[in-house]
């Protein structure tokens, strides 16, 4: 129909159902109207909700900066409009069918109600907690390491296990062979040579199949593991993708230094601002696990964990459909 607006049509299909309606419905409980403002002109008129330019207007206002540009078009506002009117009657219409007290609804409901419970009483617990300039340092000094962290390299290896010393000097032989092996591929852009040698050369066990990989490791650790001269070695005097062969205690290793990261140092005043914000986090989270604790204990309520492991998981059963409980903090 020429130059009339499609939620005319819903209008009116909510005018129809005259008693039938929300609010007049016997079997159903009263439809709980939406809070509205009741000044300006009515836009609307959904059964018993008016929605007036003023109650538009607020709504508009909490759409996000992008939307809002583009219902500056009138075009589009009036669609936003239509939306928000077939949102009313569909809501309405899904009141009077009772789907308000359908488990997955309720269930719905009341994770919403526990998650606005839970951002209310976190932002009020918030206001109370204070963190100390004490705190501060003291969080810092337990967090040392997470702030400041030593350069570390990445090595791989090919190790033979070697005591006397003319099993060192073979080890040292037939490694100084596969590495000049490995030298000559990479001039023919063969580049996994000297993992395919790991697999076959290497005696230890742990890092043979992944091709000899250390991962990263931090001077200290180089040097527990191989001594101080082989620290120096591979942290002052190995460039990245270098090939090393040095002797260590009680073996020989062909080292190929493969990244390297720089170290890390922070100190107080670079990240208190951070740690102030995991402590006023941490401190929240604690408090609000004693709110619970206590509702807990106020109301008597007790987990009989022993009957825990009598509950079946059926992987092959249809999923019900009922939210699961919000995290603490909203996470999942």
């Amino acid at each position: 129909m020429p130059g009339r607006r499609p939620w005319v049509g819903l209008l009116l299909l909510v005018a129809c159902q005259g008693g039938e309606g929300p609010a007049g419905d016997k079997k159903a409980a009263p439809y709980p109207l939406p809070s509205v403002l009741p000044t300006g002109e009515v836009v609307a008129e959904i059964g018993p909700v008016k929605l007036t330019t003023a109650e538009l207007d607020k709504r508009l206002q909490a759409q996000s900066p992008f939307l809002r540009v583009q219902l500056r078009d009138l075009d589009q506002r009036k669609k936003w409009v239509e939306n928000e009117v077939r949102l009313e009657t569909l809501a309405q219409e899904a009141w009077r069918r009772g789907l308000q007290d359908d488990p997955r609804i309720q269930a719905e409901l009341k994770r919403l109600m526990v998650q606005r419970l839970m951002n209310d009483q976190l932002d009020q617990l918030s206001k109370s907690l204070e963190v100390t300039e004490a705190d501060v340092t003291s969080a810092y000094q337990a967090r040392f390491e997470e702030f400041n962290k030593p350069e570390t390299i990445r090595l791989s290896q090919i190790i033979r296990y070697a005591s006397s010393p003319a099993d060192k000097k073979a080890a040292r032989a037939r490694l100084e062979a596969a590495r000049d092996k490995i030298l000559a591929d990479q001039k023919k852009n063969l580049n996994n040579t000297f993992a395919d040698l790991a697999r076959t050369e290497s005696e230890d066990e742990e890092t043979k199949n992944g091709g000899g990989d250390l991962q990263f490791l931090n001077r200290a650790q180089v040097a527990e593991r191989y001594g101080d001269p082989i620290a120096a070695l591979l942290f002052e005097q190995t460039e990245v993708g270098e090939l090393q062969v040095a002797e260590a205690e009680g073996a020989v290793v062909l080292f190929k230094k493969t990244g390297k990261r720089r170290g890390v140092t922070r100190g107080l005043p670079e990240v208190v601002n951070q740690l102030r914000g995991q402590l006023v986090a941490e401190k929240r989270n604690a408090a609000f696990d004693d709110f619970v604790n206590t509702l807990q204990k106020d109301r008597g309520i007790r987990v009989d964990y022993d009957q825990i492991p009598k509950l079946t998981i059926n992987l092959e059963a249809p999923t019900a459909g009922i939210p699961a409980a919000p995290a603490k903090d909203g996470g999942p």
